[in-house]
């Protein structure tokens, strides 16, 4: 793991599962996860693509609005950006995570200051009071 801490090819803060993404698109359209994928359309990878571009999109803008500075994430490489020392961003959740799974993983190391789950389900963000508790 070491030699390969500065390969960034599989870093990447957005990672989604995209059994997540699918969900959560098909919530969000009122629809059966199944209609979204039909066979017969031909175009499954296309939908489940948009579905990701969209979810994406939206969820950067979540993150801007919970104090996240986006273009510093996309524009350092990993090394370089500056990480703080009490936040930490949860990825590649399951769509079916609740606040309250994640508080009851989290609190357990320390007093969380805040736990946000993005609007579509895909990350999360938790903040602990202490720097040593994060």
């Amino acid at each position: 793991m070491k030699i390969n801490f500065d390969d960034e090819t599989n870093w990447n803060y957005l990672f989604m599962n995209q059994d997540t993404v699918a969900t959560s698109m098909a919530k969000k359209l009122g629809i059966e996860k199944s209609e979204m994928f039909d066979r017969e359309s031909g175009n499954m990878a296309v939908n489940l693509a948009k579905s990701e571009t969209i979810i994406v999109n939206q969820t950067k803008e979540w993150m801007k609005d919970q104090g996240i500075d986006i273009d510093t994430l996309e524009s350092l490489p990993r090394k370089d950006c500056t990480r703080s020392r009490t936040v930490v961003l949860v990825k590649n959740i399951p769509y079916s995570t609740k606040e309250k799974d994640l508080h009851d993983i989290f609190s357990r190391y320390g007093e969380l200051k805040r736990l946000e789950i993005s609007p579509f389900n895909t990350l999360a963000i938790v903040e602990y009071v202490s720097a040593m508790q994060a």
